[in-house]
């Protein structure tokens, strides 16, 4: 389950008159993780995602800039199965 913090994405929305970083809100994503929750209830079995390996693919544990890492983690974050 997602914290509450994760309902709110924050950026640097601009500058104050005294030259300081103002960060505020500038995404709501409840509606996203409120749906991806809904689908993992639906189903006792989760949707999985595969992928193929061994053929000069990407990698899921990579976290470079080539890697998949970051998208497989949001995959697991809409509690879809990551599978090789």
């Amino acid at each position: 389950m997602a914290s509450g913090d994760a309902l709110i994405k924050y950026a640097a929305t601009g500058m104050s008159k005294d030259k300081k970083l103002e960060i505020g809100p500038v995404a709501f994503n409840a509606e996203q993780m409120f749906t991806s929750i809904l689908l993992a209830l639906q189903d006792a079995k989760p949707f999985t995602a595969y992928f193929l390996q061994g053929h000069y693919e990407p990698s899921l544990t990579d976290s470079g800039q080539s890697g998949y890492l970051k998208f497989a983690s949001i995959l697991q974050g809409n509690y879809i199965d990551v599978s090789r």
